[in-house]
């Protein structure tokens, strides 16, 4: 039990890691090249979703 315990918390400290590292790729990119893209993602999605429908 306790080995699992550790691997479970092991996991979730590498997903944050992984946020982290997302997190400051994006701010890298809105420093180099002026564009916020966390985003981005949601919003194309949306105007596929709008440009199906019509």
């Amino acid at each position: 039990v306790g080995y699992l315990i550790n691997l479970y918390t092991t996991s979730r400290h590498l997903e944050r890691v992984g946020d982290h590292s997302t997190n400051i790729a994006e701010e890298v990119i809105y420093l180099i090249e002026g564009e916020i893209i966390r985003h981005r993602a949601k919003e194309e999605a949306l105007q596929a979703r709008e440009t199906g429908k019509k």
